[in-house]
């Protein structure tokens, strides 16, 4: 903060010293001085997408979740292809429920490749819009991301739950040990891996004892998190 003060002093159309003020006085917990500062930031800088961060920070930490997307929006406006905050802006109106509004930002940074997490939100963006495709782009986000397994475990349990189930256990079965960390992966690999018959209360695979015994524990400890499970 002394520092930035300085460079003020000298140039106080300086947008990084600007910013650096606005940030300083954000995590001071003083709102107005910091929205000061980032606001002279955003006049002056030239292409930088900080100060336009800073800001939309600020305004989200205070609830002001509106201000926050409409400063991001300005920010897009004023640096088009300024990915840094495409990505964020996606974020937040994900975030804030705008799923309708973030799937445009989402695809498109998709197309660059660029963020896990913004991959991972239009998968969520997808599915709750209804919209088809979302195991294509299962495979392809497998592909670019091979050192992240949720990619790899949503498209196996969704392949299971579709009838899929050789190539739906094959994927589940890539994850070894890594299965234990999310029910849902797991539920898909004992349906595909035992092919339960319901009707006539067999198992098409039938488990040794000690598998069936590891099954029972995983279910009753799945319906215990989730009794309303269909």
């Amino acid at each position: 903060k002394e520092a930035a003060s300085k460079v003020l002093e000298m140039n106080p159309e300086n947008a990084q010293a600007l910013t650096l003020m606005g940030t300083a006085h954000r995590l001071l917990g003083n709102i107005e001085a910091s929205e000061k500062y980032l606001r002279n930031a955003i006049s002056f800088t030239a292409g930088d997408n900080r100060p336009w961060l800073e800001l939309a920070e600020l305004q989200w930490s205070t609830d002001k979740h509106t201000d926050a997307i409409i400063t991001l929006q300005e920010g897009i406006a004023a640096i088009p292809n300024e990915i840094g905050i495409k990505t964020v802006l996606a974020k937040k109106l994900m975030s804030d429920g705008r799923v309708s509004e973030a799937y445009p930002l989402l695809t498109d940074l998709s197309s660059h490749g660029t963020d896990l997490e913004s991959d991972l939100l239009l998968v969520d963006a997808m599915d709750i819009l209804g919209i088809e495709g979302v195991e294509e782009l299962l495979e392809v986000l497998i592909e670019r991301y091979p050192d992240d397994n949720r990619f790899l475990g949503d498209y196996g349990q969704r392949l299971v739950w579709s009838g899929e189930i050789a190539k739906g256990l094959g994927l589940l079965e890539r994850l070894g040990d890594e299965i234990n960390s999310n029910n849902e992966w797991k539920l898909a690999q004992v349906e595909a891996k035992w092919q339960p018959d319901f009707c006539n209360l067999v198992f098409d695979k039938k488990p040794a004892r000690r598998e069936l015994k590891e099954i029972l524990t995983f279910l009753d400890e799945y319906l215990s998190e989730k009794p309303d499970n269909r």
